[in-house]
């Protein structure tokens, strides 16, 4: 199964972000000349927005027992995380083609990293060695040339448990992930 370590979205945060994604996308469908079917915005499920701290690429059973009981004692000893997000902007370039809010990484979030990342090296999982850029994908396939509508006030992500997410094809709702585990961050 193909696996990743998100911070979920707390659903307060999901309902404004929800109500800015709906209008955004009311907007997005005026426009004077249809975009190509493959130039539309595909929006992500509002209960599958996350912040990702590690990808772990397909992982089997076994390893994610194992990754399950590093995550309790490293998720006791994290602290809360309070992300702040800036306003909706694309990724990964300022042409891409994803629309998310990306912030500059708290001091919290960055520890969490740090202590899960000899941990996923240690099982043989992946890790990315370049910049952490941590984000919210709100949409993919956002067409280049559109504006982005501002946000009408900061976005702030809290952030109080840990989740393993599971990977799978979009189900009827267009939900692509499955909550495998969670635990909570111990320290506030």
């Amino acid at each position: 199964m193909r696996c990743f370590l998100g911070l979920p979205v707390p659903a307060p945060l999901r309902q404004q972000l929800a109500q800015w994604c709906a209008a955004a996308s009311t907007e997005a469908a005026m426009p004077e000349e249809m975009p190509a079917p493959e130039e539309q915005t595909r929006w992500e499920h509002h209960d599958d927005w996350h912040l990702t701290v590690a990808f772990l690429g397909h992982t089997d059973a076994g390893t994610v027992a194992r990754l399950a009981s590093a995550m309790e004692r490293i998720c006791a000893e994290a602290a809360v995380i309070r992300q702040p997000l800036a306003a909706p902007a694309r990724f990964p370039t300022a042409s891409g083609p994803l629309l998310v809010l990306e912030g500059e990484a708290v001091s919290a979030l960055v520890a969490l990293r740090t202590a899960v990342a000899p941990v996923c090296l240690r099982l043989g999982l992946p890790w990315e060695p370049r910049a952490f850029r941590p984000h919210v994908t709100l949409a993919r396939q956002y067409p280049r040339g559109r504006a982005v509508p501002p946000l009408p006030e900061p976005v702030m992500l809290p952030a109080n448990e840990l989740v393993l997410y599971r990977s799978e094809p979009p189900d009827a709702t267009g939900r692509r992930y499955r909550v495998q585990a969670r635990w909570p961050l111990g320290q506030s």
